[in-house]
């Protein structure tokens, strides 16, 4: 295969790009499975296809651009600009990469190789030996980018942890009395309800739900309902909360802790009420850790077997603390408001950083991010930190 010019390169990430922005319309709509889009470019460079993978168990982003074809001579020789590499196997859909070759293009762009293994390596290589022309990595690091969540669950078996809280510009998230809402301000509010439209679920513990009675749905922006983790220990929260009996109950996890040696809860989880207040989500026992309280690792490996590849975690500071201590967390966003308290209660205690931490030249603590960012919404200042 000869090397591609710069020139070359220059209209193959131009295709990629335009691919890659079709893939996001995808997005909050397609988990468990990867953002995906393609682009058809016919030998006169000239678009006559293109598609995304817009829900979950629907047709995949190639069958979706070939179907948007309006002459099928016109992909004899064409070039297929595809952000994740074609599938072989039978899932819910047809394979792709046989529906590609067997169109008459003549060339397959692929910006990341699919790590899952029913795939991986698999798509490419059936092209290859069709005679058909394959090319790999062209805007890759942009691929991995938009499918992070979804590489860090087929990678890890766990989800990818977004962890976000609001505090003022002295470090509280609460006050004195403990009051804690609209810290933030309603440009921040509504991009955590965009989050929360494209996470798989948002996650709280029992304080939460006793002191705020939350709905954790999205409000400010459309977009999906994310499922709601609830984590409670003992399993005593009522169930005429909010998360237990709104119209999207059957979004809600319910998770409590039980004993490793016995392998049963480790109280009753109120079972009278819950006869006179049906509860229609999913109810989960995971196992205990030294505190009695449900052990993290085990609760996102219990997520992840339900097919959640990411979760935001919108608890206090405590539940976040801990969290942090178990090295549990991905990426955190922090939103600052320029408020003072003077008194309260700290958002992140220095100490609860665990592994995390690691000693600089200077002597002093730090986090080992390998990626920070800064913005602004409305009058308050987004940090992001991934690890």
């Amino acid at each position: 295969m000869s090397t591609p010019s710069s020139s070359d390169r220059s209209v193959d990430t131009q295709w990629m790009t335009r691919a890659l922005r079709l893939a996001e319309q995808g997005r909050g709509f397609v988990s468990p499975n990867p953002l995906v889009g393609c682009v058809l470019v016919d030998r006169d460079g000239e678009v006559i296809g293109e598609g995304a993978h817009l829900r979950f168990g629907d047709a995949h982003a190639e069958a979706n651009a070939l179907a948007s074809v309006q002459d099928s001579d016109s992909l004899q020789g064409a070039t297929a600009y595809v952000t994740l590499e074609p599938c072989t196997h039978q899932g819910k859909t047809p394979p792709c990469a046989p529906a590609l070759a067997e169109s008459g293009l003549s060339r397959v762009v692929i910006a990341l190789q699919d790590p899952n293994p029913h795939v991986s390596g698999g798509g490419a290589a059936w092209l290859k030996a069709q005679g058909i022309e394959v090319e790999i990595g062209v805007c890759k690091g942009e691929a991995e980018e938009q499918n992070r969540a979804f590489l860090h669950w087929i990678e890890t078996g766990l989800p990818y942890v977004q962890l976000k809280w609001a505090q003022t510009l002295d470090g509280f998230s609460a006050d004195h009395e403990g009051n804690s809402q609209w810290i933030s301000g309603k440009e921040s509010r509504r991009l955590v309800h965009q989050w929360r439209s494209e996470v798989d679920a948002v996650l709280v513990g029992s304080s939460t739900v006793l002191a705020d009675n939350p709905r954790l749905t999205v409000r400010h922006v459309e977009g999906r309902q994310p499922r709601r983790v609830i984590l409670d220990s003992k399993g005593t929260l009522p169930p005429t909360a909010q998360v237990f009996q709104d119209e999207f109950s059957d979004k809600t996890i319910w998770i409590t802790a039980q004993s490793a040696q016995s392998g049963q809860p480790s109280v009753d989880p109120m079972l009278e009420l819950l006869s006179s207040h049906p509860f229609n989500g999913i109810r989960l026992s995971v196992e205990q850790d030294d505190q009695g309280h449900c052990s993290l690792r085990h609760v996102l490996r219990a997520l992840a077997e339900q097919n959640i590849t990411s979760v935001m975690v919108e608890a206090g500071p405590t539940l976040s603390a801990s969290f942090l201590r178990e090295n549990l967390v991905d990426q955190i966003d922090v939103f600052t408001a320029p408020i003072l308290f003077g008194k309260g209660m700290k958002a992140v205690d220095p100490s609860v950083w665990g592994k995390h931490v690691v000693e600089d030249n200077g002597g002093k603590g730090r986090l080992p991010t390998r990626f920070v960012t800064t913005e602004t919404f409305g009058q308050d200042t987004l940090t992001t930190y991934r690890f």
